[in-house]
């Protein structure tokens, strides 16, 4: 077993030896189910192109950095970590490996999946999560719109390569969604190229909208404070975005919108620093098959540009 990396944070011996050395849930499962549970992470995280990823080697030391949990309780016996959602942890996760972008587009996708009918409470989230750098589209779109305008360099824009993680996780006793596979795939640029999010190329310099409809404006309630970053100074990080679209879309948790054994699966859009110059952040959320007899789908809007211009609206169909 791997040594536990060392915390800056007050955390018990015993408890990271039981985080560490837990089974993937406290449900004890019959062997058969546990077997189905096992096939449905390894069929979603394994795939051509896709490089496996030993999880504990994303839990190096700097995860639990105060950068990353800056208001995380100094004194819980929990690690900082313990109550974040798998969506949450995802977004996290790949910042940490792929290095956060100033204009970025992410696209993932939820699928909480039961083990079984038998044992809905038995259950894995099954997360994709995908990174469009938009730094050298927006880079190039600038020199066509001012040619002979001397231009940054590419680092000025951001650079990295467009990426999908793909994750299985768990709630492990005192953690909601620890992760029990993980894996990582490089886009081509012909793949990225060719990525929609909704009805929008995910390279688009231009919003991702939704559909066409009757938008009812909300009141901007946001969550409660988080443990993980939330603010870059002006706008809210896309852990912050994505955790605010899911708390609202689901305000009673995941499990509640299963229908029996049908995974829940929604989708969100996560677009920051895309339209030119200016700075904001905008995320959109879908759920299909909703559990409402008389509506089918539900989409979230929250759109950002500056403290205190945080704008929500809501369509279902």
């Amino acid at each position: 077993m791997k040594t536990a990396p060392s915390l800056p944070f007050s955390l018990s011996a015993a408890l990271l030896s039981l985080m560490v050395a837990a089974p993937a849930g406290a449900l004890v499962l019959p062997e058969d189910v546990a077997a189905h549970q096992q096939a449905i992470e390894s069929d979603f995280v394994t795939g051509d192109g896709f490089e496996t990823i030993d999880p504990q080697s994303l839990l190096s030391d700097d995860w639990y950095s105060k950068a990353r949990f800056p208001n995380a309780p100094q004194d819980s016996v929990f690690p900082p970590d313990h109550a974040i959602s798998s969506v949450v942890r995802a977004i996290l996760m790949v910042e940490k490996e792929d290095k956060p972008l100033k204009s970025v587009r992410y696209r993932v996708t939820i699928r909480r999946v039961a083990a079984s009918p038998e044992y809905p409470e038995a259950y894995t989230d099954l997360i994709e999560i995908s990174r469009f750098n938009l730094g050298p589209v927006l880079r190039e779109q600038t020199m066509k719109d001012y040619p002979g305008v001397p231009v940054g360099p590419e680092s000025e824009f951001g650079i990295g390569p467009n990426v999908t993680w793909r994750f299985a996780m768990q709630p492990v006793q005192g953690t909601r969604s620890s992760i029990d596979l993980a894996a990582r795939h490089v886009m081509s640029d012909a793949e990225a190229a060719a990525a929609q999010c909704f009805d929008t190329s995910c390279l688009a310099l231009e919003p991702v909208s939704g559909p066409d409809g009757d938008w009812t404006p909300l009141p901007p309630v946001e969550p409660n404070e988080v443990s993980f970053k939330a603010s870059d100074g002006i706008n809210a990080t896309p852990a912050k975005v994505a955790d605010a679209l899911m708390r609202r879309a689901t305000p009673d948790g995941l499990r509640a919108y299963m229908a029996d054994y049908a995974p829940v699966q929604m989708t969100i859009v996560i677009s920051r620093n895309v339209l030119g110059q200016d700075v904001g952040i905008d995320g959109l959320l879908h759920q299909g098959h909703v559990r409402d007899d008389a509506i089918s789908d539900v989409w979230l809007q929250r759109r950002q540009a500056g403290p205190g211009t945080i704008d929500w609206r809501r369509m279902a169909k």
